[in-house]
């Protein structure tokens, strides 16, 4: 992995045998008092948030810090602000210091606009009334001041040199490293994260500041994922070269956790990174880069962001990119899980547009909602779908009250792919968080959206390749919105359960995976297997938690825990109604070929 980046500003330095963190920053320190101006004194504005996100009252502030050897007693400083738009400067005092206002070496100085909130507890609580520039602070005492430029002010008596540049709202402007005064502002002073009363860097540190992962999401276990990163040292040292981790988190397993090989990235300095990874655990993982400690520095963990695995709820069921005349795209979601789960949570992109929020509403345990970009047009063109005829299994009241639209433009749907890709599409599922719950390609590898049809999803979790989990729905109307998929091997009709061999998962063994959908009306089920004498062998349990896709494992083993012999099974799976009484059975051939393997 090529690793480009740039010289860090300010001192190099290099970390040797015996010398900590502590004596390498007072180092680096004295040598840049040394360097100093008679006229500078050692107290320096050090970091200042002028632009909260959202309303900036009582969240404003300015940091001090006192770059010297000794404790400085603050009386006769001033901090004072101007007006960019104000030419010749007029500088209003915003703090005066005082006696009882001392900063110790090394410390900060924390002076906060009234109504803070914040954490932690400032030196002083004034009316700031910053300005997002163009403008100017200054901190002024006897001998000399400080001056900070900032907004995109070219070079002026407001400031030191070149203007800081602008910031983008929540950011802060911060020295780097922390007291470091080269009286050019655009050198010293960089966006931050917000840090009041602490240092602005820590000496090792590093964000990623970019990621693509493909394929966005992964239906189930096994697959193979590739994350594309751009990690960013944005400490005051060297991130060394070294044996690093990507590790999915919680529910760690070593196995989901891949080294990589880091080389040395200066600060300020990129590294583009690209990590092949396979989960072997399903959920929500939240990816972590883990950079390890060594004689120089402590270990870094550096977040990189949400990954699905496996179902997540919500899932995409059914979409139409390519509508028949009189209709409109639409794309069903479906909810797998046991809980309502409100529509607004969730958002909904394609491959090349942004997130886009979804109605309020509540889509419950088994339920459907279409979205479409004219929901009137869908509504309509069902209704001349049953008025002409077609059998259909979902009724137009049905329709109507899960059809609804997208507040704003709608994501128009690609039918042919672009010449920079194999796919037309990709429709992503996320939430809030834009991490990406469920997606589904379209058009892939030059095959044709089908005109006229929707394509359907057949099951929850893809026993083989995921490209192969849609396809074109062989409903007579050309689509079920609103209701099971008719491609679907887990239709709601207890007699259509499936029972197939799971090979993509070796590490947890051959398992079989039962799966079927309760319909609206069907409280829970329970499955039990039996041998070809009707002795049972195995209760797999069962649950009351309402309609949706069921997926359960049988694996191989009896109520003892032991090892199958090879030979025919029968799985029996029935549906309940909510007295508990049964509504339909369905009993399906289990072969175990080798003992323990289904």
């Amino acid at each position: 992995m090529a690793c480009p980046g740039r010289a860090a500003k300010g001192v190099a330095h290099r970390c040797e045998p015996g010398q900590g963190h502590g004596q390498l920053a007072l180092a680096v320190l004295l040598g840049l008092l040394a360097g100093a101006t008679p006229a500078r004194a050692s107290v320096v504005l050090n970091e200042v948030l002028y632009d909260p996100e959202g309303a900036d009252g009582g969240r404003e502030f300015v940091e001090l810090f006192n770059a010297g050897p000794e404790l400085i007693v603050l009386t006769d400083f001033r901090l004072e602000f101007a007006n960019g738009a104000e030419l010749p400067a007029v500088w209003s005092v915003r703090w005066r210091g005082t006696a009882a206002d001392t900063l110790p070496a090394g410390d900060f100085f924390l002076i906060v606009d009234t109504g803070w909130t914040g954490t932690p507890s400032p030196g002083a609580t004034v009316t700031l009334g910053l300005q997002n520039g163009p403008d100017g602070l200054r901190l002024v005492w006897p001998a000399g001041e400080d001056r900070l430029g900032y907004g995109g002010l070219e070079a002026t008596p407001l400031g030191e040199g070149e203007a800081a540049a602008p910031v983008a709202a929540g950011q802060a402007l911060a020295r780097r490293p922390d007291g470091h005064d080269s009286d050019d502002n655009s050198s010293d002073w960089v966006p931050a994260i917000p840090s009041p009363a602490e240092a602005n860097f820590q000496a090792r540190a590093a964000r990623v500041e970019s990621c693509r992962a493909e394929p966005p999401s992964a239906p189930r276990v096994g697959l193979d994922i590739t994350l594309e990163l751009r990690l960013v040292n944005t400490g005051l040292d060297e991130l060394p070269p070294t044996t690093a981790w990507l590790v999915a988190r919680p529910n760690f397993a070593p196995a989901d956790s891949v080294p990589f090989w880091l080389t040395s990235v200066p600060p300020e300095g990129a590294c583009d990174l690209r990590l092949a990874w396979t989960p072997v655990v399903e959920g929500r993982r939240d990816l972590e880069l883990l950079i390890p400690s060594d004689a120089c520095g402590p270990a870094v963990r550096v977040p990189v962001g949400g990954y699905q695995v496996g179902p997540a709820g919500p899932y995409l069921s059914e979409i139409v990119a390519a509508p028949p005349a009189g209709g409109a795209e639409w794309v069903e979601i479906a909810n797998a899980g046991p809980q309502d789960i409100q529509l607004s949570a969730l958002r909904l992109r394609d491959e090349d547009g942004i997130w886009r929020a979804l109605p309020q509403w509540q889509l419950p345990a088994g339920g459907f909602v279409v979205l479409a970009a004219d929901a009137s047009q869908v509504v309509a063109w069902w209704r001349a779908t049953v008025e002409a005829g077609a059998p259909v299994s979902c009724g137009q009241q049905e329709v109507a009250a899960a059809c609804m639209e997208l507040a704003g433009a709608w994501p128009s749907l690609n039918n042919t792919a672009p010449a920079d890709r194999t796919f037309a599409d990709r429709v992503q599922l996320g939430d809030s968080a834009g991490v990406v719950l469920d997606h589904a390609v379209l058009g892939a590898d030059g095959t044709d959206v089908p005109l006229g049809r929707s394509l359907e999803r057949i099951r929850l979790r893809p026993w083989g390749d995921p490209a192969r989990n849609w396809g074109v729905s062989p409903a007579p109307a050309g689509a079920t919105p609103a209701c099971a998929n008719a491609l679907s091997l887990a239709a709601p009709a207890g007699a259509e359960a499936t029972l197939a061999p799971n090979p993509f998962a070796p590490a947890m063994g051959m398992v079989q995976h039962l799966q079927f959908h309760l319909a609206q009306g069907d409280a829970g089920w329970d499955a039990r297997v039996y041998d070809l004498w009707g002795r049972q062998v195995r209760d797999l349990g069962g649950d009351a938690l309402g309609p949706g896709p069921r997926d359960v494992v049988w694996d191989g083993r009896d109520d003892r825990g032991r090892a199958v012999a090879s030979g025919g099974f029968i799985v029996c799976v029935r549906r309940r109604g909510q007295d508990g009484g049964v509504q339909g059975a369905a009993r399906l051939l289990a072969v175990v070929t080798a003992e323990g393997a289904p």
